[in-house]
């Protein structure tokens, strides 16, 4: 029996040393690795990774510019996002500060935007010093992460926002799903490994490679690109009720944040392309119909239809007049100027039907749209600052 009770004290300690010995050389591996990688990094630095998405504050839009004293700047996690802006943090009293709010389709103004500064410093002489237009306009954005942006942005002092979204309220499932707040403190941890980082930055490097490349064959072979993860995503009948909810909710919260800050906020419609719209293929289906009444040049009748369709598509990227008539209900409700750019888009369009000669896309406005777009929100603009003190 001795003998045994030794056996296995011996086996133990033996497995005790093992272990033990193990330990050391993972860890002496382990740390080696680690070594090498922040060393790599100083020649290939890691991605730039914004873990929250916008939802705590360490994930602002903007930060203090480090090179410019007295400056913020949009945070190195949003530019790919977000067009790169800077303005001061402590705002002149003669100076006034416009923040546009909203998806891609603002994003792509920018080129406006700063035409229409010059215009409203024309106009505004006397009253105010200068104007600047800051460009919050973030790529596959929905109003679910515009609520905290509004929410930031009321820190720095703005005179007016401007409000434009409804496309992505299905798109947001890809990005959202990654922003569990429960999480985030054990993403933000293993982020402060440098082999960690590495090992993520080559794997999101070779999933972007082959997403690239499917995007580029589909493209080759003349097949409509499928980059939306909504358009994967099993949505049913019910998840278009909830997201139209989420979208009142939202916008109730952006006009709410304003309002409690006395920030007047000007909300615009969204026009959505009825002629070439980029819906799920059970949708598509559908559309055949509209498309039959097009090229037998019944424009009021597939305009109608269509809008029905779109109107009752799961998983849509693109708004619909359920969208619309959300923004219309809250403009009266809570009393918000309206840019009523859907109507205005519809009125310049041939038969009136919008996408005939407006888009250049299923729901981004071509050069001439833009246009329109500005020019309904510029009068409503000018009426609110020639009243500021």
């Amino acid at each position: 029996m001795k003998a045994v009770f030794q056996n296995i004290f011996l086996f133990f300690t033996i497995m005790k040393k093992t272990f033990l010995y193990s330990a050391i050389i993972v860890c002496t591996v382990l740390i080696s690795l680690e070594i090498v990688c922040r060393i790599i990094e100083h020649w290939i630095p890691p991605h730039i990774v914004d873990i929250g998405l916008g939802f705590t504050p360490q994930s602002r839009l903007f930060v203090e510019d480090e090179n410019r004293r007295g400056f913020m700047r949009t945070a190195p996690a949003k530019t790919i996002a977000f067009h790169t802006d800077s303005f001061t943090i402590k705002k002149d009293k003669r100076s006034c500060r416009i923040f546009a709010l909203g998806e891609s389709s603002v994003n792509y103004l920018d080129s406006e935007f700063r035409l229409l500064e010059v215009r409203l410093r024309k106009h505004l002489q006397g009253r105010f010093d200068d104007v600047d237009i800051i460009n919050a306009g973030g790529l596959s954005y929905g109003s679910q992460r515009l609520v905290p942006i509004t929410a930031e942005i009321m820190n720095y002092n703005p005179d007016l926002v401007l409000l434009y979204s409804g496309h992505n309220e299905f798109e947001e499932i890809s990005q959202l799903k990654f922003a569990s707040l429960k999480t985030i403190w054990f993403q933000q941890l293993i982020a402060k490994s440098a082999l960690l980082r590495c090992m993520r930055d080559r794997i999101t490097d070779v999933i972007v490679a082959k997403l690239r490349s499917d995007h580029n064959n589909r493209i080759l072979k003349r097949e409509r690109p499928d980059w939306s993860e909504a358009l994967r995503y099993n949505f049913t009948v019910k998840d278009v009720r909830t997201r139209m909810e989420n979208y009142r909710n939202n916008l109730s919260r952006i006009i709410e944040i304003c309002n409690k800050n006395r920030v007047p906020i000007i909300i615009g419609t969204v026009p959505s392309n009825l002629v070439n719209p980029y819906l799920p293929n059970s949708a598509e289906d559908q559309y055949k119909k509209v498309y039959e009444l097009f090229d037998d040049k019944k424009y009021l009748e597939a305009a109608n239809l269509g809008r029905l369709i779109i109107k009752n598509t799961p998983g849509r990227h693109q708004s619909s007049d359920s969208e619309n008539k959300i923004i219309r209900s809250l403009a009266a409700e809570y009393g918000c100027p309206l840019a009523d750019v859907e109507k205005n888009i519809i009125a310049d369009e041939p038969h009136n039907v919008p996408g005939m000669a407006l888009f250049k896309d299923h729901c981004h406005l071509n050069a001439k749209g833009n246009k329109i777009l500005i020019n309904t929100y510029e009068p409503l603009i000018l009426e609110i600052l020639k009243q500021k003190q």
